[in-house]
């Protein structure tokens, strides 16, 4: 796709400079046959004037179609990528990161097992569980419903009875924000924030910048970089509603909940939340 995005700027700058006849008149007297080819190498000369249109144009095309803040997410994904060349001394290497990866596997394999106390069987602990992971399953919608996210996370979720969705957020670009919605759950006294988990290609940038950052309020805690972002944009957009919804229903408490991206998100919101009520 971005492919496409970047051949169709290409082929736009270089027919702006195939039909400006003072390049024309220069190609003729440098004895250029084929002009066309010539304006689509020129078009891509480094540093030239030319060579920014194209990048200003890809980057709007871009732009329109994963949210504005996908530059600042490429060019994280481009320090992140550098570091771990670093890290791994891929140019120092006879191969690629590619080839690299099998390698990191390996190695993280042979580490030591972390120890365990054994399976759950804590049986009300895994029904509370069970019971949440709809909610989990109701931050990603239905695919028939568009464009009503409220309806589309309540049939998600199961329609269950006493749960009423007050906020539903299900974008399909826009990066470093997941899906989400804030429901009240009367039966079982909860205000619940479900997050959803990778869905779309803006998504699967958020996954991509993974570098270790420190999370505000926890020293010494570091995070996934665009996971914690993603923590702090959810927060920021269902503040207001979380904070209405506990208001009207005293004595209910916060259930933060989600799979994947979005369970990565979750965790963050939690500790970013408790790390608030310390202060």
């Amino acid at each position: 796709m971005a492919t496409n995005w970047f051949g169709s700027a290409h082929e736009s700058v270089t027919n702006a400079i195939a039909n400006a006849p003072s390049l024309q008149a220069v190609a003729e007297n440098l004895g250029i046959k084929d002009f066309h080819q010539w304006a689509s190498a020129k078009a891509f000369d480094l540093h030239s004037a030319v060579h920014e249109q194209a990048v200003e144009l890809v980057k709007t095309k871009v732009k329109g179609e994963f949210g504005n803040e996908v530059i600042d997410m490429l060019d994280a994904l481009s320090e992140c990528m550098r570091k771990i060349s670093e890290e791994l001394k891929l140019k120092e290497a006879k191969f690629g990161i590619t080839l690299a990866l099998p390698l990191v596997s390996m190695q993280h394999n042979m580490l030591e097992r972390p120890d365990v106390e054994g399976l759950l069987t804590d049986r009300a602990l895994l029904d509370e569980a069970a019971y949440w992971v709809d909610f989990a399953a109701g931050a990603y919608g239905k695919e028939d419903i568009k464009g009503y996210d409220k309806a589309s996370v309540n049939v998600a979720i199961g329609e269950k009875s006493g749960v009423e969705v007050t906020v539903a957020y299900l974008p399909a670009k826009g990066v470093q924000m997941p899906g989400h919605f804030v429901a009240v759950d009367r039966n079982n006294r909860e205000v619940v924030l479900g997050i959803r988990g990778t869905t779309t290609l803006s998504d699967a940038l958020t996954d991509a910048v993974g570098e270790a950052t420190q999370v505000p309020g926890c020293p010494g805690l570091l995070a996934h970089k665009a996971m914690l972002a993603s923590a702090q944009a959810v927060l920021e957009k269902t503040r207001p509603a979380l904070e209405q919804a506990l208001r009207d229903h005293s004595g209910f408490s916060l259930v933060i909940t989600g799979h994947s991206l979005g369970a990565g998100t979750a965790i963050l919101c939690t500790v970013l939340l408790s790390a608030e009520c310390l202060e």
